[in-house]
């Protein structure tokens, strides 16, 4: 049978099956009703191997992706068809016999047997998918044949069939008989290449006669060296006496790149002249270093598995969320939609999560940072805190950019998995990225949104940069009360009014403590826990990208590890931060005076007309301290002594600690780990036939920095920090010179010398000709 690619085309006669053969049941009722398939009395060895029976699904449509189903049809058996003379021409004859109009619009699909509807579908339009259909007929006697009516929804139709191989006809010279023999390669390295001939009637193409001319003449000492199956060259003396090159065509970065994958997984950081002294060791040909460099980072083939990497880590790690988003296929490229670009990533391990849930705080920071290397991106990242205050990172993504479409994507799957809904009261914290407040505020409008306050002076600088600024800024912040928050803004306004106003044009339950409600326990200020989790990344963003999620993973198991050695040294009952912050409000606990005002209320008064209430039963004090933070304040603790000095029971300090601050809670949420995964020649292997092609290749200019800019006042620290440590100061060493004088060179203070006239105090750009000849 011959195939143009549109239209069956056969001679065979047709067969029209009777209406005895047909058999009807709706979709509905062969969904609900168990039905036994009788076989066949016409077995192959009773001389009908060729008959079969289609099970014909029509009159219904296919859901859309990825709840793919077949919904509102009809089911009909045809009996007694033969293979043999089966056609896309018998389909029509059998939808006419159901009273369907032929020719409309009709798309004929298959289903292979044991597959399912996402990749087991194929189409039936012309002979080479009856070529296909018929393969399976011999083992399957009960064929499954989808009818889909004016159009498809489904893109079987629109796949490219398997190339072909191109072979173009030469005609070569007689062998000559000067020739003795050709080394032949051992029985067992040897391949066969099939090759696909073409008629001699077909041949379109003239082969022009100098073409039959041969590069190597009869005789020529030539030396032939395998790089690898498929890859040879000739080696030896040019016809003028100069030896030749050892560069190689054939080792390309491609090339490359596969021989030395599996040794840059296992050891990242190895030199490009390691393993370009192996590559030539190994091969025997020269390896330019340049195409190393880019063979090292070639990062292309790592999203070709990207998929294999996903089941791997969801079958290790139980309840583990992978969601994996790949770019849009353009109505131009329907017929090339093989392969799809990868476009994003998300990763919230199973550990991870149940452990965040387990720190029984409902905060966490967002934060995003640049990815490095051929393929850049942004790794969008949200950290918890634990009952230690310290870091504990529960999600990450990877994605295109970061923008709001970006960010709502990354917080919609954040909340899919922590059961997060519209009115929920949780609380976040960020530097006011791109998009963010606007995702945030869509997402999650009842939330508590808090920003970096040092994020704030940041932009507080750009014109008020004096450390008066910033003292009166955090006093302001740290004011636990609104009377005291009202007080110190009072005093800003009257240092400058122009910064006053700036800064109370951010709403203030952003930023200010008094303003924060205490659901959170915690009154952090700063975004320094993605911060702090961003920096133990910057050696994984310029890595590939399964390399660099594993690079994430590895690092959460291993912190997970090393806060379990800290662990099994600590006494409790509370974690040692809270332990430590105890201790500081016991000791200033013993300056305040308590007086009982009935019931369960107390009047603290202390030094410097600190003077609060304190309400045993409702656990709070005006203060706020205890209600922000879960840990019971100085007056708290003053008022405790109090009365159990007067004889009241009064349970261990411990208890009137928040849940969060204890020690098991602390255990609990470490509890759960993150599981390894095997290697690369293990991982299953996804049925998917769509494949994963890198994001668009951008190209970035210069050399890449591995570090972040700093800010104005990370400069002034550093530059502060290292003028402390100087100890001897000497003439030469003001100013950045000297031994002593770390930092960049400036030439402050120092009397440059003209080229042209040799004077003082100006260059050759400025010379006036004053002292020259």
């Amino acid at each position: 049978m011959q195939s143009n690619g549109l239209t069956a085309v056969t001679k065979l006669p047709l067969i029209y099956p009777c209406p005895s053969h047909l058999r009807r049941l709706s979709v509905d009722e062969h969904n609900n009703v168990e039905r036994k398939v009788v076989k066949h009395t016409l077995q192959p060895q009773d001389g009908h191997p060729t008959l079969f029976t289609i099970k014909l699904y029509h009159g219904g449509e296919f859901t859309k992706y990825p709840d793919v189903r077949y919904i509102d049809g009809t089911v009909n058996y045809v009996d007694m068809v033969d293979i043999d003379e089966f056609s896309v021409h018998e389909l029509d004859a059998i939808m006419k016999g159901f009273r369907y109009g032929v020719p409309p619009v009709i798309y004929y699909h298959f289903l292979v047997p044991g597959g399912d509807f996402h990749f087991g579908l194929r189409p039936l339009g012309n002979d080479q998918d009856v070529a296909n259909f018929s393969q399976y007929v011999s083992e399957h006697k009960v064929m499954k044949v989808y009818i889909e009516h004016g159009e498809t929804r489904l893109l079987t139709y629109f796949l490219n069939p398997k190339p072909v191989t191109k072979v173009t006809l030469v005609q070569l010279d007689e062998p000559h008989e000067d020739v003795q023999h050709i080394d032949e390669a051992p029985e067992d390295q040897s391949k066969e290449t099939p090759v696909m001939t073409t008629p001699t009637d077909n041949l379109v193409d003239v082969v022009p006669t100098q073409a039959n001319q041969p590069k190597i003449q009869v005789n020529e000492i030539v030396q032939v060296v395998s790089l690898s199956p498929g890859y040879n060259r000739r080696r030896g003396m040019s016809k003028d006496g100069v030896m030749n090159t050892r560069k190689v065509r054939a080792a390309t970065t491609k090339f490359m790149s596969k021989q030395i994958m599996d040794q840059v997984e296992s050891n990242p950081t190895i030199p490009v002249k390691a393993l370009q002294e192996q590559l030539q060791k190994k091969y025997g040909v020269g390896f330019s270093i340049h195409k190393v460099f880019r063979a090292k980072a070639d990062a292309k083939k790592i999203y070709e598995v990207l998929r294999d990497y996903i089941l791997e880590l969801q079958s290790t790690n139980p309840d583990t969320t992978v969601k994996l988003e790949l770019g849009d296929v353009s109505e131009s490229n329907l017929v090339n939609c093989t392969s799809r670009c990868f476009k994003r990533i998300y990763v919230c391990l199973g550990g991870m999560k149940k452990g965040f849930k387990a720190c029984l705080r409902d905060f966490l920071g967002l934060d995003g940072a640049h990815m490095k290397g051929p393929y850049p991106g942004q790794i969008l990242t949200t950290v918890g805190l634990d009952s230690n205050n310290g870091i504990y990172p529960l999600a990450y993504a990877i994605v295109e950019i970061e923008n709001c479409e970006s960010w709502k994507w990354f917080l919609e799957c954040l909340g899919d998995d922590l059961d997060l809904h519209a009115m929920y009261n949780f609380t976040f914290v960020s530097d006011r990225q791109k998009g963010l407040l606007q995702a945030v505020s869509q997402l999650f409008p009842c939330a508590e949104h808090r920003f970096c306050l040092r994020h704030i002076h940041e932009n507080m600088k750009k014109q008020w940069r004096t450390k008066e600024y910033k003292d009166h800024l955090w006093d302001c912040a740290t004011a636990t009360t609104v009377p005291e928050f009202n007080h110190f803004m009072h005093q800003f306004s009257l240092f400058d009014k122009s910064a006053y106003e700036w800064l109370k044009s951010i709403p203030p339950q952003h930023w200010a403590k008094s303003h924060f409600t205490g659901r959170a326990t915690t009154d952090m200020l700063l975004n320094n826990l993605c911060e702090v989790f961003n920096g133990k990344l910057v050696d994984g963003r310029d890595k590939p990208i399964i390399s660099c999620l594993e690079f994430i993973r590895e690092y959460m198991m291993k912190r997970i590890c090393n806060v379990l050695r800290v662990q099994q040294k600590c006494l409790g009952p509370l974690t040692p931060t809270a332990t430590k912050i105890m201790e500081k409000n016991e000791a200033a606990a013993t300056q305040y005076i308590v007086e009982w005002c009935g019931d369960e209320k107390y009047q603290v008064k202390g030094p410097w007309n600190d003077q609060h209430v304190v309400d045993m039963h409702e656990r709070v004090c005006n203060c706020r301290k205890w209600e922000l933070t879960g840990i019971p304040c100085r007056h708290v603790i003053s008022v405790l002594y109090n009365k159990a000095d007067h004889g009241e029971c009064v349970q261990e300090l411990h208890t009137y600690v928040h849940k969060v601050h204890w020690l098991q809670t602390w255990k609990t949420a470490y509890g759960y780990k993150v599981e390894p995964i095997k290697g690369r020649a293990m991982w299953p292997r996804s049925e998917c036939p769509m494949q994963i092609t890198p994001p668009p290749h951008r190209n970035q200019p210069g050399r890449p920095k591995r570090k972040r800019r700093q800010s104005m006042e990370e400069k002034s620290q550093s530059k502060s920090q290292s003028q402390s440590q100087r100890s001897d100061v000497g003439p030469s060493e003001i100013h950045g010179h000297g031994p002593h004088g770390g930092g960049k060179l400036t030439r402050k203070f120092v009397s440059v010398t003209c080229s042209k006239c040799g004077n003082k105090g100006h260059n050759s750009r400025t010379c006036k000709g004053q002292g020259g000849t």
